[in-house]
């Protein structure tokens, strides 16, 4: 993380390097010979970063918490 705040009120600029894992699921309908549907999920988390970080001129860490859902449809055409 770096930011570049000109008006001096909050400056991180650090590293970190964190563990991260996905969790899926999905499943297939076939509608004919030829289309298929698809419905899926997906869950990606981090372990949580820390980063040393200034706030109006008081040093600190930055507390992050990485988490994605992704919902996902699909539509194949088979030929």
């Amino acid at each position: 993380v770096n930011s570049d705040d000109s008006a001096n009120v909050l400056k991180v600029d650090d590293d970190s390097a964190e563990f991260a894992w996905n969790i899926m699921l999905g499943a297939g309908y076939a509608v004919t010979e030829d289309v298929d549907l698809s419905f899926g999920y997906r869950y990606l988390g981090t372990t949580d970063p820390e980063f040393d970080a200034t706030l109006l001129g008081v040093n600190g860490t930055l507390d992050a918490e990485i988490t994605v859902h992704e919902v996902l449809f699909g539509l194949r055409y088979n030929f």
